[in-house]
This record gives structure tokens, C-alpha cells and sequence, in this order.
């Protein structure tokens, strides 16, 4: 008999962990990295890296919500590293993620096409040519760069996605649902 109360109170201890994990926490995780990147700026407000990583968790919060308003503290944030550090590499690559979610593709494109000619290797800005070339039309240059993010490694979470969209646009929903599929069952519990 106490053996089965112990155990129906260890299987009720399991279900309530459980069900707590599988709550939707009341804070994003990009509430949570802009949080941390402002408390970064306090405690030193020279640093260009905090204000970029301000500006990329502004942006993700604004694709969370919709609102353009975080785009546009996003750009401010951006404005502020490029005072620190004036050719800063990660933040004109923050600004290119905050043109595309502003809409302003043609400068996102030719932002990110001058920054990928200076790493040409550097898979975020690869991404960042793709999806500006889609939302502009130029599918053979979106699927270029998204098939060299998965040529470098098939299971690239960004590159994914990026040809899951292609191969919506493309008319494949059935391809485009697999690819989205896959790449949610392989993102981590915390994003």
C-alpha cells in the first residue's frame, strides 16, 4: 500500500513537472536576450557588441509580435554600435536583419551582398542574401545562397528554413511542410 501511494505521488510529481515544462513561459526568449544585452549596456555602455545584440533580440521580438516598433528600436540600437565601433562586421549584419524586417529589401540585399563579399563565408549573412532575394523576386539567387548553407551542413536550421520557404514559393507545400517540420522538431525546447 505504500508503495502505490509512493508511486502515484512520484507519477503525479512526473506529470506536474511535465505539464509545468510544457508551459509557454510568460517571457519570450527574446524578452530574455533583451533584457540581458540592456544590462550588458549598463554595465558598459562602450561596448558595440551589447548594442548589436540589443538590436538582433529587438529584432526576433519584433517577428515574435509583428510590431514594427521593435524594428525601430532595433535600428537605434544599431545606430548606437556603429558610434562604438563604426565598421563593426556583426552590426551592419544587424542592420541588414532589421532592413528585411522593416520591408526595405533592395538596401537589405545590397547590404548584405557587400558584407557576404567581405566573409564569404559567414552562414547568417548567406541567409540574410536569400531572404532578401526572395521577398524581391530573385529566386535563383535565394536558392544559391540557401543550397550553399546546406551544402556547408545538411542539417543548417537557417538554411532549412530558407529552403522550406523556397520550396513554398515554389508551389512544394508538401516539401515546404516536411522541411518546417523537421527543422521545429530539431530546434531546441527554449527557442
Amino acid at each position: 500500500l505504500f508503495f502505490d501511494s509512493l508511486m502515484k505521488a512520484l507519477v503525479a510529481a512526473l506529470f506536474a513537472v511535465t505539464l509545468a515544462a510544457a508551459q509557454p513561459s510568460s517571457v519570450s526568449p527574446a524578452e530574455r536576450a533583451i533584457a540581458s544585452a540592456r544590462e550588458q549596456i549598463q554595465r558598459d555602455p562602450k561596448f558595440s557588441k551589447s548594442y548589436t545584440d540589443l538590436a538582433l533580440a529587438l529584432a526576433r521580438r519584433g517577428r515574435e509580435t509583428g510590431s514594427p516598433d521593435f524594428y525601430r528600436q532595433a535600428e537605434r540600437a544599431v545606430q548606437d554600435a556603429l558610434r562604438a565601433e563604426p565598421d563593426s562586421f556583426e552590426a551592419n549584419k544587424a542592420r541588414a536583419v532589421v532592413l528585411l524586417g522593416l520591408h526595405e529589401d533592395g538596401a537589405a540585399l545590397d547590404l548584405a551582398r557587400k558584407l557576404n563579399q567581405r566573409i564569404p563565408d559567414d552562414v547568417t549573412m548567406r541567409g540574410l542574401v536569400a531572404g532578401a532575394a526572395m521577398e524581391l523576386g530573385n529566386y535563383e539567387e535565394a536558392e544559391k545562397q540557401a543550397q550553399w548553407m546546406l551544402n556547408l551542413r545538411r542539417g543548417n536550421l537557417p538554411g532549412m528554413i530558407r529552403g522550406a520557404l523556397l520550396r513554398a514559393a515554389f508551389g512544394d507545400m508538401d516539401g515546404a511542410l516536411d522541411w518546417l517540420t523537421s527543422v521545429f522538431r530539431l530546434t531546441s525546447a527554449n527557442e
